[in-house]
């Protein structure tokens, strides 16, 4: 069947890759192909996909968490695709690429607004939310966003249980440290 699509120049083959890989040959054959397929046959896809990404880039996944997490997202697996984001976002911010890193926590943050009731709350780690929204808060702050930096330090608030002292703690000394940063303190000039 490959083949025959390369033949009708459907599909090409692409050079640039060790392995063989193909793509259409226009992105409104993708297109056409993509909203032809059921919803349940996407999800299928998309869960595929984000299986195989997983299987090829064992090794590394930082590059391409965030493509992996999109296809999860897209195959309805929230509670899969909220670790690949939040990786994605701290791979991001490690490097200064903060509107990258801000895309990534913003969709994982949106994902356990959304989705993150009942039966999926209890698939969630609490630490893997609260990690979610500490690394979105740190992203603000280092932009300057105090506002929102404080409210993300704020969410990450809502999943800590009673029982941890530390991360609760540590999460309120940041609110803390945004405050500061957002005052008219004399010793807020060491920050950049």
């Amino acid at each position: 069947a490959l083949d025959e699509l390369w033949e009708r120049r459907i599909v090409r083959e692409q050079n640039d890759s060790a392995t063989e890989a193909y793509d259409f040959s226009h992105d409104k054959l993708r297109e056409q192909v993509y909203t032809s397929l059921s919803p349940a046959q996407r999800r299928l896809l998309h869960r595929r996909v984000a299986a195989a990404l997983k299987t090829v880039y064992a090794e590394d996944q930082r590059e391409i968490s965030g493509q992996i997490a999109a296809h999860y997202e897209r195959a309805g697996q929230f509670t899969e695709a909220v670790p690949y984001y939040l990786q994605a976002g701290v791979a991001a911010s490690r490097i200064y690429a903060n509107a990258e890193a801000l895309h990534a926590l913003e969709r994982a943050a949106a994902l356990l607004e959304t989705h993150a009731s009942g039966v999926a709350r209890q698939a969630l780690s609490w630490e893997t939310a609260l990690s979610v929204y500490e690394a979105l808060g740190d992203v603000f702050l280092e932009l300057g966003k105090y506002d929102q930096t404080r409210q993300a330090y704020q969410r990450a608030m809502t999943w800590l249980p009673v029982q941890a002292n530390l991360q609760r703690a540590r999460v309120q000394w940041k609110i803390g440290k945004a405050w500061n940063y957002d005052s008219n303190n004399p010793q807020n000039a060491n920050h950049v």
